[in-house]
């Protein structure tokens, strides 16, 4: 099937749950996040986010976030880097259930962060 869920392993379980990425296929993919996004994880994340950005990728990208369990500050730094990274070659990153803790952190080290935010009531930013 297409768009049958594909867990990619990112990080191997260190203290706490580590971190997974989902991916689901579609005209604009969706990476669904889940366990720890912390500093351990960090690197191995950025990675794969910032593959799924790369080539002849697609202009958005859905970063579907409700399945993490904890996301410290420097998880919360990489997603405003992939997020500039996205921009930078003009693609989109869409973030989906954002919890808002991870709202309010970010308000402090990554406040361009929350325009890529989609929320009931307010569409993210979409496609031009």
């Amino acid at each position: 099937m297409a768009n049958t869920p594909v867990p990619v392993p990112v990080d191997v379980p260190t203290v706490g749950a580590g971190c997974t990425v989902e991916r689901v296929g579609g005209a604009e993919p969706l990476l669904r996040l889940h366990g720890d996004l912390d500093r351990d994880a960090a690197p191995r994340v950025e990675a794969v986010l910032r593959a799924s950005l790369s080539g002849d990728r697609p202009h958005v990208v859905r970063l579907d976030l409700g399945p993490l369990t904890f996301v410290d500050v420097e998880g919360v730094r990489l997603l405003g880097r992939v997020q500039r990274a996205a921009a930078a070659r003009g693609a989109r990153l869409v973030l989906l259930h954002v919890r808002p803790l991870l709202r309010e952190v970010a308000r402090v080290v990554a406040p361009d962060l929350l325009a890529a935010e989609e929320r009931p009531g307010r569409p993210g930013p979409r496609g031009s």
